[in-house]
């Protein structure tokens, strides 16, 4: 509605007069988006499906070993069964598991 263009007015505003902050946004949908994830496609594109599968099912348990080796996170019992869930899934998918073409 017309609040909602109002706000958006307001914050396109704020951000164009302000350098600084837009700056930080374009660093952050450029670089530590867009160039993200080219960088991830062009790599990935040299990899089966299989090996691009078990790198993507996999991404939680690094997300979660970042946390806890900088972070000091601690993982419950249900985040714990989780990951033991994808680990087995990858060793299966990595192993021949049934349904592999």
């Amino acid at each position: 509605g017309e609040g909602s263009a109002a706000m958006l007015a307001s914050w396109m505003d704020t951000i164009v007069s302000s350098p600084t902050l837009f700056a930080t946004i374009m660093w952050t949908g450029i670089a530590t988006t867009a160039l993200t994830i080219l960088g991830e496609t062009m790599a990935l594109s040299k990899l089966s499906a299989t090996e691009t599968t078990l790198i993507f099912s996999s991404e939680p348990l690094w997300a979660a070993a970042f946390a806890n080796v900088v972070l000091g996170e601690t993982m419950g019992p249900s985040a714990a069964a989780g990951g033991a869930l994808i680990v087995g899934a990858c060793a299966w998918s990595a192993l021949g598991g049934e349904g592999d073409e």
